[in-house]
């Protein structure tokens, strides 16, 4: 998959996530990360947050557009 997160120039942070279920963690992999991102979960979970930005970002525009009607 290309890489398209947007920020290349930016500085980055290291997370660490606790608490998520094996079971959910493993699927995610199977399901998404190892048919999709052969870089691995950095790249899967860089995409998940991208996408989920984008999306809030049109929801907000069309909440916009339907307040101005």
């Amino acid at each position: 998959m290309k890489d398209i997160w947007p920020w290349k120039q930016e500085g980055t942070v290291n997370i660490t996530i606790y608490d998520v279920p094996e079971g959910l963690l493993r699927e995610f992999a199977e399901k998404v990360i190892n048919p999709d991102y052969p870089g691995g979960i950095s790249p899967a979970i860089k995409d998940v947050i991208l996408k989920a930005v984008e999306e809030r970002k049109r929801q907000e525009t069309r909440i916009a557009t339907v307040k101005e009607l």
